[in-house]
Order: C-alpha cells, then sequence, then structure tokens
C-alpha cells in the first residue's frame, strides 16, 4: 500500500478494480472504462479509492458508472485540497510570525490561496521592512522637535505613531499639523546623515 498522503499507483488502481469486475462482471468495467475511472480518481490515495469500491459494493444494485466515481472522486478530491490549503497556511503563518501578521499580509495570504511562489515573494517582501527603523523616531517612539522659526523656546516631545511609542507615556502623538511650526529633529539628523 502507498502512503496515505501518496496518489494511488495505477498498479493498486487495477488490483482494487478487480473487486468491482468481480461482483459486476467484466463487460461492465471494460478498458476504456477502467481508463475514464481512473482519470478521475488517480490523485486519490489508496485508502480513499478503496472507500469507494467498498461504498459501490455495500450500497449499488447495479455496476456503477464513470459519473458515479466522478461523483465521489470529487468529495475526496475537496476534502483534500481543503486539508492541504488549512496546512499550507498553517505553515505560511507560522513563516511570517506572530509580530509580523498584519492585517494586508492575512488578506494576502486568504487572496493568494496555496501559490507558494507568491507568498514566498511576499514573505521576503516583509523582512526589509521589518528591519527598517520609523523614519520619524528611529524606533525611539519619541518625535524631538524644536520651532522652525530657530526661537530657543526649547524641545517639544511628542508619540511616535509607531510600534515603539507603545511603551512610552502618554503624550500628544506627532503630525503633520504641527510641520508648520515645528521641526522633527530626528529626521533632521537623518538627512544630515545622507
Amino acid at each position: 500500500m502507498n502512503n496515505e498522503h501518496e496518489p494511488m499507483s495505477r498498479k493498486s488502481f487495477e488490483m482494487h478494480s478487480i473487486r468491482l469486475a468481480e461482483q459486476w462482471g467484466s463487460n461492465n468495467f471494460s478498458g476504456a472504462r477502467l481508463r475514464l475511472i481512473y482519470q478521475d480518481c488517480e490523485k486519490l490515495t489508496e485508502q480513499q479509492y478503496i472507500k469507494i469500491v467498498d461504498h459501490f459494493l455495500r450500497t449499488f444494485r447495479y455496476a456503477p458508472l464513470p459519473k458515479d466515481f466522478t461523483d465521489e472522486a470529487r468529495k475526496y478530491a475537496d476534502f483534500n485540497y481543503a486539508q492541504e490549503k488549512a496546512q499550507r497556511s498553517a505553515e505560511y503563518k507560522s513563516a511570517l510570525g506572530s509580530k509580523e501578521i498584519s492585517t494586508v499580509a492575512k488578506a494576502l495570504i486568504e487572496g493568494l490561496d496555496g501559490n507558494t511562489e507568491a507568498i514566498n515573494k511576499v514573505i521576503r517582501g516583509l523582512e526589509p521592512l521589518n528591519k527598517s527603523k520609523c523614519k520619524e523616531c528611529n524606533d525611539s517612539g519619541l518625535v524631538f522637535a524644536i520651532k522652525r522659526d530657530g526661537s530657543l523656546v526649547g524641545e517639544y516631545a511628542f508619540n511616535c505613531f509607531c510600534k515603539a511609542s507603545q511603551k512610552m507615556p502618554a503624550l500628544q502623538t506627532w503630525g503633520r499639523r504641527f510641520n508648520d511650526e515645528l521641526e522633527n529633529k530626528a529626521k533632521r539628523k537623518v538627512l544630515n546623515i545622507a
């Protein structure tokens, strides 16, 4: 017998199809008809095909038609697909890690639906994003700003809008509304380095 996840071999198919011919005669399971049945069942596991044969032997009074095999094989194919999809989805989510999964990444994983190559590209694209620092606060969580007009009134402290600011005390959040009057010192330092 094959591994429980491997598709059935042609030899296994023919071996289990003999049971059908013994029950309903070899005229009902000619070479042409068996080829049609095998086309529908070749991606099933050997155990799944045995279950289909057993089902027909138990419930059918007359020989099943290739369409009956198609219907039964579709049930198992749908089950196999759902099982593989769940397994791959779990692998992709664990590859991303719990910290990096965002709403966008979840939507991409669900939207790509088993496309391994595309999901690997997404994962590789997320890695540099996770390593780069916040441009507003350099991952300090705080934005220190000074007046643009050059007056030496002092520095103003704001919470950044990035994840690093979640650990900081509750201050007003830095935003564009302050850009007219204040200049972010961290941005000025970044500009001077580059």
